[in-house]
């Protein structure tokens, strides 16, 4: 998987390759060394490519409130800012997100 960045220049910009594999391990370390409590990434068809919960690779993340990662799927697309906070059995989440690609998310 490649990942581009447009840099603050609206010049240039920086690019990885990683593997999902390595992908696989940046979601865990992040969540391991207590910087976030979940990391989850989808490819341009909703389906979960990494994910610090890993039982749940290979899902497709859709438009269902009745599920709590379909739910932050479902705030992110219809959310105007990087972030938003959202109550989900009886917790409070606050969750920071951000296109890899230079398209929005789709369903």
């Amino acid at each position: 998987m490649s990942v581009a960045k447009r840099l603050s220049d609206g010049k240039n910009f920086v690019s990885m390759d990683l593997t999902l594999d390595e992908i696989q391990i940046m979601t865990e370390e992040a969540t391991n060394s207590g910087k976030s409590d979940y990391e989850f990434i989808l490819d341009n068809t909703n389906m979960v490519v990494a994910h610090s919960k890993k039982d749940e690779r290979g899902k497709y993340y859709r438009v269902n409130p009745n599920n709590f990662w379909n739910l932050i799927f479902y705030n992110a697309k219809n959310s105007e800012g990087d972030f938003f906070e959202f109550d989900f059995e009886d917790k409070h989440f606050v969750v920071y997100w951000e296109n890899i690609e230079n398209e929005p998310l789709s369903i």
